[in-house]
């Protein structure tokens, strides 16, 4: 069952193994030892930067910046997991996340899918978001999985309904021009962009 002593304890040593195209691939999870290793703070901030319109805020990245994220919002963030994707050779390729832990109704949301720009490899992401949904589902046992994305993000979109996602809702967003960044927030009158709110449903 969904809880907070779940949540503690699978931020110490999960990991789910994804075998793609005879290749073995991983996800293991962020550690306070990332916080001490400049690859995993360098890797993090320069698929920030290349993602950037994955994001509700869009600002100059740094990895001073970075390195306080992964602290704060991550490593002692109780209501957050987040994983690497791992290949064989040990290279980080990505990360995916769970978050936005709802104790009441059982739920959570499955966030920051990111693939490295690097990897050329496809259908990665497709199996890990498989994989996650059901580590999700054998693990913490949730009544609900949803996650949000952009409605122009069409290839994001078509990933999460091969695995099960279907829209069920949608917020509304005003963009926000500053001197040194850019920010979407939640408006029902001056609308530039949309999330969509999905939700999994399978036969399970």
């Amino acid at each position: 069952m969904l809880s907070e002593t779940i949540i503690e304890k699978y931020k110490l040593d999960p990991k789910i193994k994804v075998d793609i195209n005879d290749s073995l691939f991983h996800l293991t999870p962020m550690t306070i030892q990332d916080l001490e290793c400049e690859q995993s703070i360098e890797l993090l901030s320069l698929w920030r930067q290349s993602s950037e319109h994955a994001f509700l805020k869009i600002f100059e990245v740094t990895n001073a910046g970075t390195l306080r994220w992964l602290k704060s919002a991550v490593i002692l963030n109780k209501q957050r997991l987040m994983f690497w994707v791992v290949d064989s050779f040990g290279n980080k390729v990505g990360h995916i996340g769970v978050s936005g832990f709802n104790y009441e109704d059982k739920s959570c949301e499955i966030d920051n899918v990111i693939k490295s720009p690097d990897c050329l490899e496809k259908g990665i992401f497709t199996l890990t978001v498989r994989a996650l949904i059901d580590w999700i589902e054998k693990e913490l046992k949730p009544n609900k999985i949803k996650l949000r994305v952009f409605s122009e993000n069409v290839k994001a979109i078509s990933l999460y309904k091969r695995v099960g996602f279907m829209p069920v809702d949608i917020i509304t967003f005003e963009k926000i021009v500053e001197k040194n960044y850019i920010e979407w927030i939640e408006s029902e009158v001056n609308i530039d962009r949309c999330f969509l709110i999905m939700e999994l449903f399978n036969d399970k």
